[in-house]
């Protein structure tokens, strides 16, 4: 009504998105019309889904005074982008979830548990290594995401999350890779998923207020049960098969290194196209923030191992093992305790994390075979000089 007692003349609706790369309104968004029409003539505007995300459609009513355009109305309405569900997500979950309990087995037959143990009979790495994932990891998230995530709750949360998450399996395999101890990276995995079932919802619990409002947070308690499965199973098999069938554990030990490596490869490929629609949002923030948290985890383990005079493998094992979380328990908690698409818009810095860890680790494995095969032809080069004058 009160519309209808302003003075006649053009009109103007236009429709406008205040985040076109999430969603962009398709074809014309402005039409012109009398008055009469104003209140006889429906407006149709199709909102186009560009990519995952959130966006303001802005419509506003004009009217024509002279040369110039006057607002007269303006509403707002929310639109959320989703991800389309792709089942191939899914099945490469389970395909990875087998090659990882195979080449856990193949770990179970190296494990030595005579030094696992004397490492538990003398925890002091064990202890460091709880301290540094579960002091150091949370805080460290926690004071970066308010460094670079100030106006982003979401992307806040999502490194908050990993940082309070248990250690991963992955960090067996790279600690095997790069030559660190590996009968302490399980030991260290093992009590880690177990602690986590109350240090997880601990740390939620005390800094979880500060990072977002009202927090109603799942604690995904089956998901780290499967992982404690999934690592402890298979394990225990391996063991078994190198007590009982030792011929079998070293077809097991010489397989090992290759299958680590292809199966990683496996993980990082499809990891990045399953994931694709998380990577092309990466803004360079979150690899800055994800290199920091990484990094300051990999440096922080290894200074307070090598405070502590830890051997060199285990100063590895401890340094690997507190950078690397299990994103998959983030992930399960993220998407149980809000709802789309701010689950998938938190994770954007967990698989920027997980992006960014990759490549310092490939280059420490790279240097310890350039290592390896250098000591190892200097080791012939004293055979032969040895030989030589024996013979002399």
């Amino acid at each position: 009504s009160d519309l209808k007692s302003l003075v006649s003349g053009k009109y103007q609706i236009s429709v406008t998105s205040d985040n076109e790369k999430a969603a962009k309104i398709d074809g014309n968004n402005t039409v012109e019309m009398d008055e009469s029409e104003v209140f006889a003539k429906n407006f149709t505007f199709t909102v186009k889904g560009v990519i995952l995300g959130k966006a303001n459609i802005i419509i506003r009513l004009k009217r024509q005074k002279y040369s110039e355009w006057i607002q007269v109305r303006e509403k707002t309405l929310k639109v959320a982008v989703l991800r389309v569900k792709n089942p191939l997500h899914q099945y490469f979950t389970i395909f990875v979830g087998i090659l990882v309990c195979i080449n856990n087995i193949n770990i179970g037959c190296i494990l030595d548990l005579k030094v696992i143990r004397d490492v538990l009979r003398r925890p002091i790495a064990p202890i460091i290594g709880f301290l540094c994932q579960f002091l150091f990891m949370p805080l460290a998230s926690f004071g970066l995401g308010k460094v670079f995530f100030a106006h982003n709750n979401a992307w806040k949360l999502g490194l908050f999350v990993l940082g309070c998450s248990p250690g991963g399996i992955g960090s067996n395999f790279w600690t095997l890779l790069v030559d660190g101890d590996v009968n302490l990276s399980v030991t260290m995995t093992f009590f880690s998923t177990v602690a986590a079932l109350g240090m997880m919802p601990l740390w939620l619990f005390l800094l979880g207020k500060k990072v977002v409002d009202n927090p109603n947070f799942v604690i995904p308690y089956l998901n780290m049960i499967i992982s404690l499965l999934a690592l402890t199973i298979p394990i225990v098999i391996g063991l078994l098969i190198q007590r009982y069938k030792p011929k079998w554990g070293e077809i097991s030990k010489k397989i090992l290194h290759p299958f680590t490596v292809i199966l990683l490869i496996v993980i990082i490929l499809g990891g990045l196209y399953t994931h694709f629609y998380i990577i092309q949002l990466f803004e360079w923030i979150v690899i800055f923030a994800g290199s920091s948290v990484v990094w300051g985890g990999f440096l922080f383990g290894a200074l307070v191992s090598i405070l502590f005079q830890l051997p060199r493998k285990q100063v590895i094992a401890v340094s690997i093992e507190t950078a690397l979380q299990n994103p998959a328990v983030a992930f399960v908690l993220l998407q149980t305790s809000i709802a789309e698409p701010d689950a998938d818009l938190a994770a954007i810095p967990i698989v920027g994390q997980m992006v960014v860890t990759g490549p310092p680790l490939w280059t420490l494995y790279i240097l310890t075979l350039i290592f390896k095969r250098v000591r190892k032809r200097s080791k012939c080069s004293e055979n032969e000089v040895d030989l030589k004058l024996t013979s002399f």
